[in-house]
């Protein structure tokens, strides 16, 4: 098997983006990862660390706890803070709506054959089948959008922090620092 490497690249990629280059994706497990990637700027390895029942359906939301990963051993120490997993709801509605059909029904597809995890790649597979579909995005572009959409929304560097289950504020800055319309404001601010 050939070895891929792979560079990262962090374009910001609108929804009508993300839901083309789900469309063009082959595998259903991967059109699921790639749109709850998009839905919760959840990192690769939290949304693959998912099982069926990390996930709440009703008839009108979807709740999905998402772990954090990031925060493991020494780092939880050398930074002094922990952060939880997070839990996003959702709107079965609106425009999520077409994005949380894929993983709906992922999810009621692995609850019926009863497996432990949601999906069962690694976050090689789930890069290359991104690749595959785009060549112009990485699965952390779909992270950096949502974190960025929401900085032009107004959302302040805490909330961005607790969204993206950031240990430090400083990490939480690059996507407020870089949001396209926030630097717009500012200039028309100066003007």
């Amino acid at each position: 098997m050939p070895r891929y490497r792979f560079e990262r690249v962090d374009k910001r990629i609108s929804p009508e983006e993300a839901r083309a280059i789900i469309n063009s994706i082959l595998l259903d497990d991967i059109k699921a990862i790639v749109s709850l990637l998009y839905l919760t700027g959840a990192r690769v390895s939290e949304v693959l660390a998912l099982t069926p029942y990390s996930a709440r359906i009703d008839k009108t939301e979807v709740e999905i706890s998402i772990p954090n990963l990031k925060l493991r051993g020494d780092k939880k120490q050398k930074y002094g803070a922990f952060v939880p997993s997070r839990t996003l709801v959702f709107n079965r509605t609106g425009k999520t709506k077409w994005f949380m059909d894929h993983v709906i029904r992922h999810i009621n597809r692995c609850r019926k054959l009863e497996t432990k995890k949601l999906f069962e790649f690694n976050r090689f597979k789930v890069w290359y089948e991104l690749k595959k579909a785009s060549e112009i995005v990485s699965p952390h572009s779909f992270r950096h959008s949502r974190l960025q959409t929401l900085a032009d929304k107004g959302a302040t560097q805490h909330q961005i922090r607790a969204f993206a289950g950031h240990s430090r504020m400083e990490s939480s800055t690059a996507y407020i620092e870089g949001s396209r319309e926030q630097t717009q404001k500012v200039k028309e601010m100066i003007e």
